[in-house]
């Protein structure tokens, strides 16, 4: 189920018509930035 409702989210991203999905599960919305990394 989850992979469907990333697979829409991911086509109208693709048509540029995402604007995000209020029902996403929170490890699905927290950012991955980390400030100050060094690769």
């Amino acid at each position: 189920a989850v992979f469907m409702q990333r697979a829409q989210a991911n086509s109208l991203a693709a048509l540029g018509k995402y604007s995000g999905d209020p029902n996403a599960d929170k490890a699905a919305s927290q950012s991955l930035f980390v400030a100050n990394h060094a690769y």
